[in-house]
């Protein structure tokens, strides 16, 4: 069984054009009646549709979690959520932003679900190969540490921020988020480190940028 997962895979916006970035998560709860059914730990993914002045219009579930309650706490943490518009050469335009809720399984102590930004989607044409992010090209998944094999007591999530050369080179790793648990963070390193990247351009240049890389270990 494979108990640690590649999550999200996120890099910071071109000075210009980017897509939406949120400024203010608001946390979702986690329902009585759902920590009632022993649930967990359970994904949902809302996009968010963001109009020019920054205002959600429209929030939608993309991936269920199977239970109405727990969708509809992720829809009101959308909605109640802050966000900043897309920019397309320089001026706000509307796109659409994708949020990621965990909910840990409902007898974890820790009941409130952990947010994770990923890539953002706009509904405007995205930056050309001339200007773009880092990314990518081969993300390796983590090795579960044996030694905690059946210890954890619910999910847990490692981010990973990753300085790339102009080459496409790991130039740097540095634990952005740390899962408290050392063999945890030394495994989302290794992994993210042995991926293989393209690097960040501007004005259809190769520059030196960063990439996020997140993993999230299962019990």
């Amino acid at each position: 069984m494979i108990h640690a997962l590649l999550l999200a895979l996120a890099t910071s916006p071109a000075p210009c054009d980017r897509g939406v970035k949120i400024t203010h998560v608001a946390v979702a709860t986690y329902p009585e009646a759902s920590r009632e059914l022993n649930l967990g730990p359970l994904h949902i993914v809302v996009a968010v549709d963001v109009a020019a002045d920054g205002s959600a219009t429209r929030a939608e579930i993309e991936k269920s979690s199977g239970n109405s309650y727990l969708d509809r706490s992720a829809l009101r943490a959308a909605r109640a959520s802050t966000y900043a518009p897309a920019r397309a050469g320089c001026k706000a335009v509307a796109g659409r932003y994708i949020l990621h809720v965990d909910f840990p399984a409902a007898n974890y102590k820790n009941t409130t679900p952990d947010f994770i930004d990923t890539i953002t989607t706009t509904a405007t044409p995205t930056p050309g190969p001339c200007n773009r992010e880092a990314a990518a090209t081969n993300a390796v998944v983590p090795d579960f540490p044996q030694a905690l094999v059946g210890k954890l007591a619910g999910s847990v999530v490692v981010l990973v921020t990753v300085t790339i050369d102009a080459t496409g080179k790991v130039v740097s790793t540095q634990v952005a988020r740390s899962s408290g648990i050392p063999t945890l963070d030394a495994a989302a390193v290794e992994a993210a480190t042995k991926s293989t990247y393209s690097p960040k351009v501007v004005d259809c240049k190769t520059v030196d940028g960063s990439y996020s890389f997140a993993a999230q270990f299962n019990p």
